[in-house]
């Protein structure tokens, strides 16, 4: 799984994730959440999640491959390739409860440590 870097200032924190291109002929991916959006990509993670579970029971019965954007402009995917919910077009994807419990704990670490580095900055 990528590993993202948390960026903090006295007054701003942001998480930014880099996913390189399949190899040196391409650009790699920037992808950024700004800290007053960490609550509504928990959010989203568990919502999308619940949509994926239904896609893919959809998809097991009927065979073949679905997608839909999600909130805060998830893909999800369910048959196919890169199956499950992934933060941008088949980044960083999340197809098992394990996964999706582990994006949810490192965001929610995320925050907790902003908070306490920004705390930190300002009594300096």
């Amino acid at each position: 799984m990528n590993i993202g870097k948390l960026s903090v200032t006295t007054n701003h924190w942001r998480i930014q994730f880099y996913f390189p291109g399949p190899d040196f002929r391409y650009n790699g991916t920037f992808i950024s959440i700004d800290g007053s959006e960490i609550d509504q990509y928990l959010k989203a993670y568990l919502d999308n999640w619940n949509t994926f579970i239904k896609l893919k029971e959809l998809v097991s019965n009927t065979g073949g491959e679905m997608t839909k954007v999600g909130e805060q402009n998830m893909s999800i995917r369910a048959g196919g390739f890169f199956e499950g919910v992934c933060i941008r077009h088949h980044y960083l994807p999340v197809s098992t409860k394990e996964q999706l419990e582990k994006v949810i704990a490192d965001l929610k670490w995320a925050k907790k440590r902003a908070n306490e580095v920004m705390n930190l900055l300002n009594q300096i």
